[in-house]
């Protein structure tokens, strides 16, 4: 299976935390939705990551969005599977 990464810029959560600087996910949204408008144009379809896997759905394409969570100052930043598309 062919397995391509993309990693988007922005944060992947919205964060409004009153003792930390605030994040938006603006950015990172505008970002994803071209991608997804364009993979699903393409025949590749959303995987729902929480209830279903890839196993007999006979993939021979893969593409993960991932994407970076910001949980505050007292944590860093972690980069994370967002979304996973297949053909």
């Amino acid at each position: 299976m062919k397995t391509k990464t993309i990693t988007l810029k922005g944060w992947a959560n919205n964060s409004n935390l009153m003792c930390c600087e605030n994040s938006n996910n603006n950015k990172f949204t505008k970002q994803f939705s071209e991608i997804k408008r364009e993979l699903l144009l393409n025949g590749f379809n959303e995987l729902n990551i929480a209830f279903e896997n890839l196993r007999g759905k006979n993939a021979a394409e893969k593409v993960v969005i991932k994407g970076w969570y910001w949980r505050g100052a007292w944590a860093d930043a972690t980069k994370e599977t967002y979304s996973v598309f297949y053909k």
